[in-house]
């Protein structure tokens, strides 16, 4: 249709179509100077007066949609189709309008000062997967079981990093980009799978983890990453998460962290803002407890109530 080099299916009326970036870019920029309605998505376009889906080939994945028929999708439509097999027929989740400002939550992110030495840099494995694999869609905030279980979504998509991620941000997404006649909107959306309270809960156990790794003696924490000098506590970090159950990964070496974004490790990454030679910012810290001064509300939760009701369940 656009001159560009395409390979298809189709398959409820839709074509599904794989592009490269470069073809990705080349589409839209067409579809703009047509004055074409499309909906840009992270990795798709779709153009609905055509039924044409366009897929960013660099991330799609052959998957089997709810007939068993075997399509690419992104990771976003991977993610999707696993929410309605699990959930078959759900119309909304169920939480009270007031809940919406659960979504203010966000994941912690601190930056307190720079070091350079022998550091212990931690990863949570998989985080917000490892997380919600224990929980509920409807999971309440904080602290309340659920009956919508993610334990079979989380399990057909542990093998795919990026759909596994993409159900957190599905149960968030209220909006979608769109282009009217060359013009950038903001659209509505309906989505079936919204979850205020399953957002904050994922996000407020980020947040306690971080505040333990705070005061742990780290330098630098970005959702589920955390730099602690080794003269800190790292120990007494790993120790709190193996004692919840967190899966992570240590990495003991060299490093240097000069500010938000900007870090090297001997034997890890390199930021972009380091190797450019940059600070990085002045200190600063985004990071929420559900209850002040309590560390382990939801963490003790999640790492043992939840699992203790699971048992019995079965």
């Amino acid at each position: 249709m656009y001159g560009m080099s395409i390979s298809h299916l189709a398959h409820s009326g839709v074509t599904r179509i794989v592009l490269s970036p470069k073809e990705m870019t080349e589409l839209r920029e067409t579809l703009m100077k047509q004055g074409e309605f499309y909906i840009k998505g992270a990795h798709s376009t779709w153009v609905p007066r055509h039924k044409l889906k366009y897929l960013a080939r660099s991330v799609v994945k052959l998957w089997p949609d709810l007939d068993g028929v075997v399509l690419p999708m992104t990771p976003g439509e991977a993610a999707r189709t696993e929410l309605k097999r699990a959930f078959p027929g759900l119309k909304r989740v169920g939480w009270r309008g007031p809940q919406v400002k659960l979504f203010d939550w966000r994941w912690p992110m601190f930056f307190i000062e720079p070091f350079e030495g022998y550091v212990h840099h931690v990863d949570l494995s998989a985080a917000y997967w490892q997380i919600y694999r224990r929980l509920w869609l409807d999971v309440a905030f904080p602290r309340g079981f659920g009956k919508l279980d993610l334990e079979p979504v989380a399990a057909r998509l542990e093998g795919w990093k990026q759909a596994r991620n993409s159900v957190i941000g599905i149960v968030a997404s209220r909006k979608t980009s769109a282009v009217k006649n060359g013009v950038a909107i903001q659209l509505s959306t309906q989505n079936n799978f919204l979850s205020p309270n399953l957002w904050a809960t994922v996000q407020g156990i980020l947040n306690e983890v971080a505040s333990v790794a705070l005061a742990c003696g780290a330098v630098y924490c970005m959702t589920d990453g955390y730099i602690i000098p080794a003269n800190a506590n790292p120990e007494g970090f790993c120790r709190y998460l193996s004692e919840w159950g967190f899966r992570f990964k240590l990495n003991r070496t060299m490093g240097s962290v000069k500010g938000w974004m900007s870090y090297s490790l001997e034997n890890g990454k390199t930021t972009e803002l380091y190797k450019r030679g940059l600070a990085g910012g002045r200190a600063f810290k985004v990071l929420k407890l559900p209850r002040p001064n309590d560390d382990f509300y939801l963490t003790d939760w999640w790492g043992f109530t939840v699992p203790k009701y699971r048992e019995g369940k079965k």
